[in-house]
């Protein structure tokens, strides 16, 4: 289950679980840098590391040795949006399946952290309204098993 919550940077970063480490008062992400006093989304369900060492298990490697597609690179357009803007999301690069199966993608949309109920890629302007908080969910599927979804957020001026 992914869980997204809303997080104040309070203190000191400490950040590891093999993609970033950093420790101090900035990350740099690679796309921007978290400081203190920063307000992020956190996705929590990704802090479970796999410490499954049973080299038979299908843990590591997915469903009845399927393995998931990667994560895709996710972002909104328009990036800055006004209330009158509807919104698109776009998979900017694309999930790819290890064992060469075909990729498919379901979207979820969060306004203000709570699901909208829209599946599709585009949010229509009038469901906005000035200073909401728009994250666009993307979940790559192999057609047996999900793999980690990509995340995009803007909000609205």
């Amino acid at each position: 289950m992914r869980v997204l919550e809303k997080t104040i940077i309070v203190g000191t970063l400490l950040v590891g679980f093999g993609l970033l480490q950093a420790c101090g008062n900035e990350l740099d992400c690679g796309n921007g840098t978290i400081k203190v006093g920063d307000e992020c989304l956190v996705d929590t369900s990704e802090a479970d590391a796999d410490t499954d060492t049973d080299a038979d298990s299908d843990a590591d490697s997915g469903i009845g040795g399927n393995s998931p597609p990667t994560k895709p690179s996710v972002v909104i357009s328009p990036s800055e949006p006004t209330s009158s803007d509807d919104l698109t999301c776009i998979v900017a690069v694309d999930s790819t399946d290890p064992d060469g199966d075909p990729v498919s993608y379901r979207f979820v949309w969060l306004q203000n952290d709570a699901p909208t109920g829209n599946n599709t890629s585009n949010y229509s302007a009038e469901n906005t309204t000035t200073g909401d908080s728009i994250v666009c969910r993307v979940t790559p599927n192999d057609g047996t098993q999900d793999g980690t979804a990509g995340l995009a957020l803007v909000s609205i001026q």
